[in-house]
């Protein structure tokens, strides 16, 4: 059995690309570098994906300096998604930094060799949930990717739901559009859309898997209006989310929730009966819609806070994009130029988007990888180059 090893790190300037055997046998440079113990662990859980497809090996992000003086590591973490995708991490190495990182070393290496470019973006997401959870919460996220009746436990269960899309698609941060143009506009309007669509998704599924949260109406209330609410669509030339310094911009995300805000109370109130919650459930029945609505109106700073951030993420997506827009410049000046900022870049874009997550809740900081393969593959998609995006569920 072989992998596709891709290393990401400064001194070769994009990604590494290559096959091993599962126990590394032919890489001699590679084992001196990681150690006999990083090795043999990688190569344990290479067989334990033995069935898993496609199989791939992600080394963590590392710059020059790191790069230069790595010594076997002591401390080896490696994760697994549903695709077969293996995930090394090295004592503090930044998860997230990697896959920033990795989009636009990614997106260099498909252009000079767009046959090896077979790594893909990819996000996991594993929690432990009740029966019930599963069903009213995990259930409608899944159907949202396309895997309908995926999950149907009569007890607790392990769910995992991992989403990712083709290395090849991060070349579309190469080819962005001018910011002042009509098609920047039309190719950011569709990565805001999809991007306030994720979140709509994912954050009420993350922060309610602690059913604790729905004991505090004046805080849950308007997450779930916030799911509830369409995704703006866009105003030409720069506007691409609802503007919550605006009022007016926030009142007209409150309406937008009354067709899909009854169908989410009945399921929040089913959840709620299910975990023996009745008292708080009462709270959550549909026919408060209406009630909820003109609370949250009254006070709407929560739902403020969360169309904040939403753009905040936005702003970071376009912020990436110029950056991809520069690189680019630099590459078509002199095909064979060295970027040696990608590590500062993936760091700076890192850090910007925890910020923006952490404003929401620290529960939120992991959706950055997922909040990247999603713009990838809208952007993609928007610009004509090839994107797929796949969802396996696990139980």
């Amino acid at each position: 059995m072989t992998f596709d090893l891709h290393w990401l790190h400064e001194e070769t300037s994009g990604v590494l690309a290559g096959e091993f055997g599962n126990r590394l046998e032919g890489t001699g440079w590679l084992r001196q570098k990681l150690g006999p113990s990083a090795c043999d662990a990688i190569a344990a859980a290479a067989r334990r994906l033995e069935m898993a497809m496609p199989r791939e090996l992600h080394l963590p992000f590392l710059d020059r300096k790191t790069w230069r003086s790595l010594r076997p590591p002591a401390t080896v973490l490696i994760e697994c998604d549903n695709g077969g995708r293996m995930t090394v991490h090295f004592g503090q190495s930044r998860r997230d930094a990697a896959q920033g990182g990795l989009v636009l070393a990614g997106a260099i290496h498909a252009r000079r060799n767009p046959a090896t470019a077979r790594f893909t973006l990819s996000f996991t997401d594993r929690r432990r949930l009740t029966a019930a959870q599963a069903m009213e919460g995990f259930q409608p996220l899944a159907a949202a990717y396309g895997l309908s009746g995926a999950l149907s436990p009569s007890e607790s269960v392990d769910a995992s739901l991992t989403v990712q899309t083709s290395g090849g698609a991060s070349a579309a941060w190469l080819e962005v559009p001018d910011e002042s143009t009509h098609e920047f506009f039309e190719a950011f309007a569709k990565v805001s859309a999809r991007l306030q669509w994720t979140l709509r998704r994912w954050a009420p599924y993350i922060h309610f898997s602690d059913l604790s949260r729905y004991d505090d109406p004046a805080s849950a209330w308007p997450m779930l209006i916030y799911q509830a609410s369409r995704p703006f669509s866009g105003r030409p030339k720069t506007e691409f989310t609802y503007d919550p310094i605006n009022p007016a911009a926030v009142a007209a995300a409150l309406p937008s929730a009354r067709v899909g805000l009854p169908s989410i109370l009945r399921r929040t109130h089913r959840l709620l009966l299910a975990a023996g919650k009745s008292d708080t459930a009462a709270l959550y029945k549909p026919s408060r819609a209406r009630a909820i609505l003109k609370a949250v109106q009254k006070t709407p700073r929560a739902l403020r806070a969360l169309l904040a951030a939403e753009t905040g993420l936005v702003d970071e997506m376009i912020k990436f994009a110029e950056a991809g827009r520069e690189l680019n410049r630099q590459l078509k000046a002199n095909p064979q130029f060295q970027p040696r900022s990608l590590s500062r870049d993936a760091e700076a874009f890192t850090r910007s988007l925890e910020i923006r997550l952490r404003r929401l809740g620290e529960e939120f900081l992991p959706l950055a990888p997922l909040l990247m393969v999603e713009a990838t593959h809208a952007l993609a998609t928007t610009m004509g180059i090839p994107s797929e995006l796949r969802a396996l569920q696990l139980q």
